[in-house]
């Protein structure tokens, strides 16, 4: 299954093992029986009464191949930090609340534009832990195109207590350090795929 975040509007690509119980609000199409996929693709983001729009198919793998082509991609990779404490890193960028992240600089590997995010943006060295990233997507307009940004999270840990500085150039207004139970104030009117990254990795909904 894969969920694609437009502002506050949620695509959902699924297959028969991940079936979604839509409410009456959503609009839900079969990729296989709906010859205008792409049509109902460019309505859904522009209609403004309907927030989910749920594609079930037979083949995942080629619904999302058709999904993905229809858009300029871009990969980024940033950091689910956290120090000894247990705390999470987080930075406010344009007044919200976010993560350390940035773009996939070319024939650079995601690890390594994980670490390298994490460092410019917040100060902070960290070292990752996990062994594979969580994904988030989302698309937003740029121009007269429409961009699907893969974002690719690493689980890291800081290695050691240093002081954080945030990156001025890059918007960046502050850096600071929070504690699990403060996870939802902060992220409670922040982006909606790192509303559904926090929940699926710390446990907790914002």
């Amino acid at each position: 299954m894969y969920k694609v975040f437009y502002y506050d509007k949620l695509i959902i690509l699924t297959g028969k093992k991940n079936r979604i119980f839509p409410s009456d609000s959503d609009v839900v199409i079969d990729y296989q029986k709906y010859k205008d996929f792409e049509d109902a693709i460019e309505w859904f983001l522009t209609e403004k009464k309907t927030n989910r729009l749920i594609v079930h198919t037979r083949n995942l793998k080629a619904l999302k191949i058709h999904f993905f082509s229809l858009f300029k991609r871009v990969e980024a990779a940033g950091g689910l930090v956290v120090n000894d404490r247990g705390d999470l890193l987080v930075i406010k960028r344009l007044d919200l609340w976010d993560l350390p992240k940035g773009k996939v600089e070319k024939n650079e590997r995601k690890k390594d534009a994980a670490r390298r995010e994490v460092l410019e943006e917040t100060g902070v060295k960290a070292t990752i832990t996990g062994e594979k990233p969580l994904k988030t997507y989302h698309i937003y307009p740029r121009g007269q195109k429409v961009i699907l940004k893969t974002t690719y999270w690493y689980e890291m840990k800081a290695e050691n207590d240093c002081k954080v500085v945030p990156q001025s150039e890059e918007q960046i207004e502050e850096v600071r350090w929070i504690k699990p139970e403060e996870i939802r104030e902060y992220f409670s009117k922040s982006y909606h795929s790192l509303k559904e990254l926090i929940l699926h990795y710390f446990g907790t909904g914002v």
